[in-house]
């Protein structure tokens, strides 16, 4: 409510409506680090809430250097290291909120080195 005076004791009263238009708020997610032996599977999912309650769909962003990312919609992923490769990997899932609102979590790997048997050719004499 609004009182207007003119300073001459004339007053006049008016209602004034105010609309809040809402923004949208982007996801928040983390990035994560995980530790796999060499030549395993890792099997996780990236964890993300967005402010306003909008359903999040999840999706590969950058690949991995030394291996093989699955993101599914729903979070979940799996990452396959390259055979025998071992050190750090990375890759990125993008987390959308369908109305614009994006955030992105850097997928951390580290595959640690696993003793390979020896391996002897056959001979013939």
């Amino acid at each position: 409510t609004v009182l207007v005076s003119d300073g001459q004791g004339g007053t006049a009263v008016s209602a004034v409506t105010i609309n809040v238009i809402p923004v949208n708020d982007p996801p928040i997610t983390s990035n994560v680090s995980f530790t796999i032996a060499e030549d395993s599977t890792l099997i996780n999912r990236v964890v993300a809430v967005d402010p306003d309650g909008d359903p999040l769909t999840f999706s590969l962003q950058t690949a991995p250097g030394n291996g093989v990312a699955v993101v599914n919609a729903n979070g979940t992923f799996s990452y396959q290291p390259n055979l025998n490769f071992n050190g750090t990997d990375q890759f990125t899932v993008l987390v959308s909120d369908g109305h614009g609102g994006t955030a992105v979590s850097t997928v951390t790997v580290l595959v640690t080195p696993v003793h390979d048997a020896p391996t002897v050719p056959n001979y013939t004499f």
